[in-house]
C-alpha cells in the first residue's frame, strides 16, 4: 500500500520542489539542466544560418585574389615579351649598322618616322635617315651595340631607353643614352617611329 506522505514528497520532487539533498531546480534551470539520459553526451547545435552566405562570400573571393594575381602578373609576362621583342629589334639594328649599309638601317624606320640626332636636326623618313648614317658610315664608326635600360609598352607602341657604344673613325670608344619608340605592326614586326640619342 502507498504511504500518502511519501507519495506527496515525491510530487513536490518532480514539479520542482525542494529535493530530498536540500534546494530543489528552479523552473528555469530544470529547463536547461541536462536529462540524466543524455549526460556526458555533446548537445546539437542548430545549423548556422550563414554557413551559404559565408561560402559564397569565399567563393567570390577567391575569384577576386585570382583576378587580383593575374592583374599584378599579366603585365610582368607582357612586359618581359616587350623587352625580348626590343632586344631582338637591337640586334638586328646593330647587324644592319655594323654591316655599313644605310638602306639596310633606314629599313627599320617606319615611313612617318623621326630621328633627333644630337646635331640638333630633326630627320624625317627612312630615306634622310640612311643619309645620315651614311655619313657615320664614311667616317668610320663601327661596333655599334645597344643595352636595354628600360621597356615600357602602351598598345601598338613600345618605348625603351638604353644605352649604345661604338667605335669612332679614330679607334676611340664613344657612346651615350637613346630612346627609341617602336610602333608594333599586325605581324608583330617593330618599326621605329622616333629615335634620339646623345
Amino acid at each position: 500500500m502507498i504511504d500518502p506522505r511519501k507519495a506527496r514528497r515525491t510530487s513536490r520532487y518532480r514539479s520542482g520542489g525542494p529535493s530530498p539533498i536540500g534546494g530543489g531546480l528552479s523552473a528555469r534551470t530544470a529547463a536547461i539542466a541536462p536529462d540524466r539520459h543524455t549526460s556526458g553526451q555533446r548537445l546539437a547545435c542548430p545549423s548556422r544560418p550563414f554557413d551559404a552566405f559565408e561560402e559564397e562570400i569565399m567563393k567570390h573571393l577567391g575569384s577576386v585574389l585570382f583576378a587580383t594575381a593575374l592583374m599584378i602578373i599579366a603585365p610582368s609576362i607582357a612586359m618581359a615579351d616587350a623587352e625580348s621583342d626590343v632586344k631582338a629589334a637591337y640586334e638586328q639594328w646593330n647587324a644592319a649598322f655594323n654591316s655599313g649599309d644605310a638602306e639596310k638601317v633606314a629599313a627599320a624606320y617606319a615611313d612617318d618616322a623621326v630621328f633627333l640626332p644630337p646635331t640638333h636636326n630633326v630627320v624625317e623618313g627612312p630615306e634622310a635617315i640612311g643619309q645620315f648614317f651614311d655619313g657615320l658610315f664614311k667616317a668610320g664608326v663601327t661596333g655599334h651595340a645597344l643595352e636595354v635600360i628600360r621597356v615600357m609598352e602602351d598598345g601598338n607602341e613600345i618605348v625603351a631607353a638604353s644605352r649604345w657604344s661604338a667605335k669612332g673613325g679614330d679607334g676611340s670608344d664613344i657612346g651615350g643614352v637613346a630612346t627609341h619608340v617602336f610602333e608594333k605592326g599586325d605581324d608583330g614586326s617593330l618599326k621605329l617611329a622616333l629615335h634620339t640619342f646623345n
